[in-house]
Parts: structure tokens; sequence; C-alpha cells
């Protein structure tokens, strides 16, 4: 039989400054110097969030450094079954985006991509002027991520996950851009494509090996993405509204314990 690999990966709760529609980016910091943790509504989405992981056990959970991670998956961990130790990978913190940092969504030209973390997701370079001549760094942000430099790093986090061949149960937590990157080079996808992500959804990917003895190319099976029906009662006690409930592959998050 060979080995199976769990792979869970969700992003952090909502912070201020996602409901005040500033950019983030790698910043743990806003721009007055307040340390960005999550608001009290992305409290509430982690404890649903909580509550539809909870019967779960992990092997492992791995989060980026970010506070709003951090405090993510300490919710996380005091939750899920087994409450294993929070490694840190700084390869999982959010894209750099340079001199877009602190600025508001809305003076950001889109250049034809329907959003602005799309626009971002596949932005080469922060430090080309040609796109958002207006926008001028912030005081303390530096130069950015090139997009090479941020898919050879989260392939190198990926590859690494790989390398110790056990089966078990993974707990991932980070970002939105992130997350798009770390999913795209799980299934293979061209560059291009992109896998939007809400505040505390659920990606669940198991990566298997029928032979044991074969570990250069293995199978993976997407169960769900950017699943968020764990969210929809919490967004209609605040706002009246479901909000956008994202997509799930195949059907309803589901629990399997053979993963």
């Amino acid at each position: 039989m060979g080995n199976r690999l769990l792979v869970d990966i969700v992003r952090h709760g909502r912070t201020p400054l996602n409901e005040r529609g500033i950019i983030q980016g790698s910043s743990d910091r806003d721009e007055d110097g307040n340390v960005i943790g999550l608001s009290e509504f992305g409290k509430l989405q982690v404890g649903c969030l909580c509550d539809a992981l909870r019967a779960e056990g992990y092997d492992r959970i791995l989060a980026s450094p970010l506070t709003r991670v951090i405090q993510s998956a300490e919710a996380l961990r005091d939750a899920v079954k087994g409450s294993p130790k929070i490694e840190i990978f700084h390869e999982l913190t959010e894209r750099d985006v340079g001199r877009y940092t602190h600025h508001q969504y809305k003076k950001i030209e889109l250049y034809g991509h329907p959003s602005i973390v799309t626009f971002l997701t596949h932005l080469e370079d922060p430090e080309d002027t040609n796109l958002n001549p207006n926008i001028t760094p912030k005081p303390g942000v530096g130069p950015g991520q090139r997009l090479r430099a941020v898919i050879e790093q989260t392939r190198s986090f990926y590859h690494s996950l790989l390398s110790g061949g056990e089966n078990g149960r993974v707990l991932i937590v980070t970002s939105d851009v992130r997350t798009q990157y770390l999913i795209g080079e799980i299934l293979g996808v061209r560059r291009k494509a992109r896998i939007p992500q809400h505040n505390c959804a659920i990606n669940r990917i198991l990566i298997y090996w029928p032979d044991v003895g074969a570990r250069a190319d293995p199978f993976v099976d997407v169960q769900v993405l950017n699943y968020t029906e764990h969210l929809k009662d919490l967004f209609l006690r605040t706002f009246g509204t479901e909000d956008s409930t994202g997509f799930s592959i195949p059907g309803p998050f589901s629990s399997p314990r053979d993963g």
C-alpha cells in the first residue's frame, strides 16, 4: 500500500485592513505601525472554521509568521484533536507586493484583471512603474518580490513537504495569494490560472502514491476548494446575506478518515 498525505489549506480570518480595502501584502503592521491582527468579525470567522474542523486530527500544523495567521492557527490548534505544535515557515508568508503595500484597493488600476487580488497574483514585478505610475511606496516599504521568486519559494516549500514521505494529515494556515500559489503548485496548473480564496475558506487535497517505491510523481485528489459553507450563517446573522460562498469540488465538505 502506498503513502497518503491529506493537506488542508486555510486562509486566515479578516483583519481591519481587509475590511477597509487596504492592501496588506507581507506586512505585519499597518501604516501607523500597529500590528495587523484579526478584526472582531475575523475572530468570529475563525470560530466558524474551528467548528468545521473540530473533529479533525492533524499530525502537523504549519503557518506563516504573520500575526493574523498565527492568531488563526492558534485558535485552530486549540480546537482540533491532537493539538500539535504550530510550525512556522517563512515560505508561507504572503507575497511582498512592494509599493502597493498599504494603498487602497480602489486606487489601483487593474489593467484588465477582474479584481485587485488577481492583479497582484499575476503581477510580474511590483517595481514596474509602467503599471500604476501614480502609486508611490509608503514609508518603510521595500521593493517587493518578483513573481518568479515567489513561485520558486512556493515550489521549494511543497517539495520539502513531500520529502518526508510520511502518511498523515497536515493543516496549513496562510494568506490569500500564497494559498493560490501553493494550490497551483500542488495541482500543477499553469501560472496564469487562479483559484480565489475567501477568508477562512477550506481547501482539502489528498496527495498519494499507490506504489510506495515511486515517489517522484504523486497523484492528487481535489476534495474541496475555497469552501465557505461553514461561514454562511455568520454572514446571514451579521449582514443579512450569505456573502459569496465560494465553490466546492466535488460536493459538500466531508471528513474522509482514510486520508
